[in-house]
């Protein structure tokens, strides 16, 4: 139930916030899609703490231009430790 409400937290999160779309949102991973003139890498951190203290369990984001650069920095942030954020794409 907490990782329900933690991904529940971060689409309501990220749609007040950046105005963010949500693509698909289920089990503890969500995808969702930002105007690259709306991301904010300080709001991701927020989406993270806000997981973080609702489910005691760090996440790893991807984030990129394209779905194949964000599954691909998404599985660097999970390969070099849970809690990061890969954005190196995005400026």
């Amino acid at each position: 139930q907490n990782l329900t409400d933690g991904v529940n937290r971060m689409k309501l999160f990220a749609a007040s916030t950046m105005s963010a779309e949500i693509i698909m949102a289920g089990g503890d991973d969500i995808l969702i899609r930002v105007e690259s003139k709306r991301y904010n890498k300080a709001f991701v951190e927020q989406l993270a703490e806000s997981f973080r203290s609702t489910t005691g369990v760090n996440c790893s984001f991807g984030i990129g231009r394209t779905v194949e650069s964000v599954y691909l920095n998404l599985r660097r942030a999970k390969a070099s430790g849970s809690g990061n954020i890969i954005d190196d794409e995005v400026e």
